[in-house]
């Protein structure tokens, strides 16, 4: 039982983000794009008013916030698709396919529990939770109903920049450690395998 390294890791991440994401992109494309079309303009004229000094810094927290708070809703069903997409695709394709997305067996590896039989559901939707970022979208979006403006804001952006923490942190592992574990390995109880 070999250890999959970073690379082939990586690869399969990406390979599985882009069928995800156009898979999305395809399912909620028009869906309230004048919205967020009229709200990237209101926001371009905001911080063309701040740049030109024509309105204060707090003005520009507020209403910058006030939009990104509106975005984040106007996004809401895009976001809640994506969440669906991913818990159907990483927890419950890899489940029935060995534990292995169509980016793993490209590459040629899969998610196993530590004893090396098949992980279950609970362990695949931990592994995949934060990774793919299906917990902090989840987060996100029960904020959008209990914050707004600012508030909803810094806490995402706390939500977020965990995330990117975690990451961040998970490739360091897989790239230093024997064991090639990341946090979502060890938090699962899973390791993910060469399947070749």
């Amino acid at each position: 039982m070999k250890h999959a390294g970073l690379r082939k890791r990586f690869i399969a991440f990406a390979i599985d983000i882009l069928i995800v994401s156009l898979f999305v992109s395809i399912i909620s494309s028009g869906y309230n794009s004048s919205k967020i079309d009229n709200l990237n303009k209101e926001l371009n004229d905001v911080m063309s008013s701040y740049i030109n000094e024509e309105i204060s810094n707090s003005e520009y927290v507020d209403r910058v916030s006030s939009i990104g708070y509106d975005m984040s809703k106007a996004n809401m069903v895009s976001n809640t698709l994506y969440v669906v997409i991913c818990v159907g695709y990483f927890v419950l394709f890899q489940y029935l396919n060995n534990g292995a997305s169509i980016g793993k067996k490209i590459m040629g590896i899969r998610i196993v529990s530590k004893d090396n039989s098949s992980a279950n559901i609970f362990k695949l939707f931990i592994h995949s939770g934060v990774i793919y970022e299906i917990i902090p979208i989840v987060f996100c979006l029960i904020l959008l109903y209990i914050t707004k403006g600012f508030n909803y804001l810094i806490l995402s952006g706390l939500i977020n920049f965990s995330c990117f923490l975690f990451m961040i942190i998970s490739l360091f592992m897989i790239k230093n450690r024997k064991d090639k574990l990341a946090l979502n390995d060890i938090m699962s109880g899973c390791i993910v395998i060469e399947s070749k």
